[in-house]
């Protein structure tokens, strides 16, 4: 039979997720998903988990899927290519979600292997800079809206705790950490003033150490770029983006291509010489005492 496209019309095949590309061509075949499992040889399970993208099907799998389905040869092979591409992509690049006290030890296992770090974040400070008061005050208002910060006993506190324990890489000295973040990172209040200028004296001591450097972009700078979300280059090799509610880490090249660009941009137009920045907000919060 003639090659025919394989997915929907109008739909540009590398955008259509490989899953929906096999249920469309399911029903094409007016044929239900408990007629495939069976002459494909699988469980009608395991036919959903192919079609919704929780699982790649091996190759073998995909060739069966396309005898029954009665496709080409190459029909067949394109489809094998795609299966590869996307297992290919879901290697390189992994969501994770769940309770916030876990990822900051996911997060730490990270980090531990890591030589150099180069962060940007734009909303609050990140996660290796913060002092226990700022991290509770921020763990505490995810937990009020209604975000897993941990099931067990206490989970603020634990969730805070591994926070605070992924900070001691900072004392390894033979690792490099650089931060880059806009100065209203500085201006917003996460906690009471009395707690916002120890985290403001934190990042003054933080900033002397010869490993740790700590670039702020001053108000009256245009920002060159602005990233919505927070993200951490790891060696070049995995960069860590920071979403509300999952964080995806990536080894993927053209993503750890895209956020160097960025991160080189941003921090460019960061100052180092941060002790006139941290006494002007300073004075902001000694004026909410």
């Amino acid at each position: 039979m003639a090659d025919a496209p394989l997915n929907d019309a109008d739909d540009d095949e590398d955008s259509v997720p490989f899953g929906r590309t096999i249920r469309g061509l399911r029903r094409a075949k007016s044929m239900t998903g408990q007629q495939l499992a069976v002459r494909v040889g699988l469980s009608q399970a395991q036919i959903s988990r192919i079609e919704t993208g929780a699982v790649v099907p091996a190759a073998d799998e995909v060739r069966a899927i396309a005898e029954a389905l009665d496709l080409s040869d190459g029909e067949t092979e394109r489809l094998l290519e795609r299966a590869r591409a996307t297992a290919s992509w879901a290697h390189e690049m992994q969501v994770h979600s769940g309770e916030l006290s876990a990822e900051q030890d996911l997060m730490a296992n990270l980090e531990r292997n890591t030589r150099i770090s180069r962060a940007f974040t734009p909303g609050t400070l990140f996660g290796l800079l913060q002092t226990a008061e700022y991290a509770r005050a921020v763990f505490t208002g995810l937990q009020r809206a209604g975000f897993r910060v941990g099931d067990e006993r206490m989970p603020v506190a634990r969730a805070v705790a591994a926070r605070i324990r992924r900070q001691e890489a900072l004392g390894d000295h033979g690792k490099k950490f650089v931060f880059v973040m806009p100065e209203s990172v500085l201006q917003v209040r996460v906690c009471a003033p009395v707690h916002m200028l120890s985290q403001l004296e934190h990042l003054r001591v933080l900033a002397r150490e010869s490993n740790v450097t700590i670039g702020i972009i001053p108000e009256e700078v245009q920002i060159a770029v602005v990233p919505v979300d927070t993200f951490n280059l790891l060696d070049d090799k995995i960069v860590l983006i920071d979403h509300l509610t999952t964080f995806v880490t990536s080894r993927s090249q053209v993503h750890l291509a895209t956020y160097s660009r960025v991160f080189k941009a941003l921090e460019a137009q960061a100052v180092t010489e941060i002790d006139e920045i941290l006494e002007k907000h300073k004075a902001r919060y000694i004026a909410m005492l």
